[in-house]
């Protein structure tokens, strides 16, 4: 497994890299694969017709799915000048962190597990917002992205978002395995 460092070196948002991710020897890394997917109108569009008993759920007030397609697009956009600004510190991000940005991953996670209180999940600053990133937050307060998805439903169940969990697991105990507390053992790999 590797990370990578998503908008700049010694940044503090990372991107896991899975083995089985790689194209002829390159690694793809998981946030660069998320947003090319969420920009990709076809693939948005097929993702849409195939949950479009999902999209039905009066949550959604009767979105259609090519207004589903545009919110994602639009989203996906705003989501990652978000945390491009953050990790840059643009003007008016100097005092923001990925911390405001990522929350834990269950409301009430002290009732739950010590071991998921490092899983996050961040989402763009959008009223009724699609897309999820997951991530680990790392002693330091940097952040591994692990996965994201397309939230259609109020919880987070199904085959989508069991992987997702799998691989909030899968890499925490990659660190773990390899002693990586902070973004400084990131770097060192």
């Amino acid at each position: 497994m590797e990370f990578f460092s998503i908008f700049e070196e010694n940044g503090w948002l990372y991107s896991a890299c899975y083995p089985e991710h790689q194209v002829d020897g390159e690694s793809l890394d998981i946030f660069g694969m998320l947003f090319d997917r969420w920009t990709d109108s076809q693939f948005l569009l097929e993702f849409f017709k195939a949950n479009a008993s999902d999209l039905a759920n009066p949550f959604w007030r009767g979105m259609t799915i090519d207004q589903a397609v545009k919110q994602v697009l639009k989203e996906s956009e705003r989501f990652e000048d978000l945390l491009w600004s953050i990790e840059t510190k643009q003007p008016g991000f100097e005092g923001i962190t990925f911390r405001d940005v990522f929350k834990h991953l269950h409301e009430n996670i002290y009732s739950l597990s010590w071991d998921e209180e490092q899983f996050r999940k961040a989402r763009p600053d959008m009223r009724d917002s699609m897309l999820r990133l997951y991530a680990i937050e790392l002693e330091d307060g940097s952040f591994v992205i692990t996965g994201g998805a397309i939230k259609l439903t109020e919880k987070m169940i199904g085959e989508q978002y069991n992987e997702e969990f799998k691989n909030l697991h899968r890499v925490k105990e990659y660190l773990t395995s390899q002693g990586i507390v902070d973004k400084l053992g990131l770097e060192a790999i």
